[in-house]
C-alpha cells in the first residue's frame, strides 16, 4: 500500500519535472525573443472571441524573412490562450490591417511574437509544473513516513496525530500547493 503512494508519488513529481522543463524553455524563449531580429507584420485578424471556456483573442499577421512570406498568430511567447483582461486589451492594441514590428526566431522564422520578453502569463506552465512536482513530493515523502508515523485504525486504514511530523509535512505541503493554485489565478488574470 504505502510502496504506491510512493511510487504514484514520485510519477507525479516526475510529469512535474518534465512540466517545470518545458516552462523553462518557454521562460528562456521569452528571454531570448527581446533580441531576435525585426520584421514588418500586417495584421490579418484581430478578434474577441467568446465562449463557454471564457475569453479568448485571435491576432493573426503575415510577414516576410528574405523571400519567405510567414504567418503568426503568437502575440507574446507564453499567452496560453486563457482569458483575462490583459489578453483582450490586446485586441485594441492590434486591430486588422495595420503594421507593426514582428520578432521572429533567428533558427526558426516561423517562431514570431509582436511582443518581446516576459509576461506574468510566461511563468504558468513553469508553475503548473512546480504544483505537480510538490505535490508529488509530498505523496511520496507521506508514503514513505506512514508506516513510521500513522497508526492502524480498526478498519485497517492508517490515520496521522496531528502531532505527528507526517501531518504536519502535509499541512505544509498543502498551505505551500494552495499559495501556488492562488498565485497561478492571479497571474492569469
Amino acid at each position: 500500500m504505502f510502496k504506491l503512494a510512493i511510487l504514484g508519488g514520485l510519477l507525479i513529481a516526475a510529469v512535474g519535472l518534465f512540466q517545470m522543463y518545458s516552462g523553462a524553455s518557454v521562460v528562456l524563449t521569452a528571454v531570448q525573443s527581446k533580441n531576435w531580429p525585426i520584421a514588418r507584420a500586417l495584421i490579418t485578424e484581430s478578434s474577441i472571441h467568446y465562449g463557454a471556456n471564457g475569453t479568448t483573442i485571435s491576432v493573426t499577421y503575415d510577414y516576410r524573412v528574405g523571400d519567405r512570406k510567414l504567418a503568426g498568430a503568437s502575440v507574446y511567447h507564453g499567452d496560453t490562450g486563457f482569458s483575462s483582461r490583459y489578453r483582450t486589451g490586446r485586441v485594441d492594441a492590434y486591430p486588422a490591417g495595420s503594421t507593426h514590428v514582428v520578432h521572429y526566431s533567428p533558427s526558426d522564422p516561423s517562431m514570431a511574437f509582436l511582443e518581446t520578453g516576459i509576461y506574468p502569463h510566461t511563468f504558468l506552465p513553469l508553475m503548473f509544473g512546480f504544483v505537480f512536482f510538490s505535490a508529488g513530493l509530498l505523496f511520496g515523502i507521506i508514503g514513505f513516513l506512514a508506516p513510521k508515523y500513522g497508526q492502524r485504525e480498526p478498519s485497517g486504514g492508517y490515520y496521522f496525530p496531528m502531532s505527528s511530523p507526517v501531518s504536519k509535512i502535509g499541512l505544509c505541503g498543502m498551505i505551500f500547493i494552495g499559495i501556488e493554485f492562488f498565485l497561478m489565478y492571479f497571474l492569469d488574470r
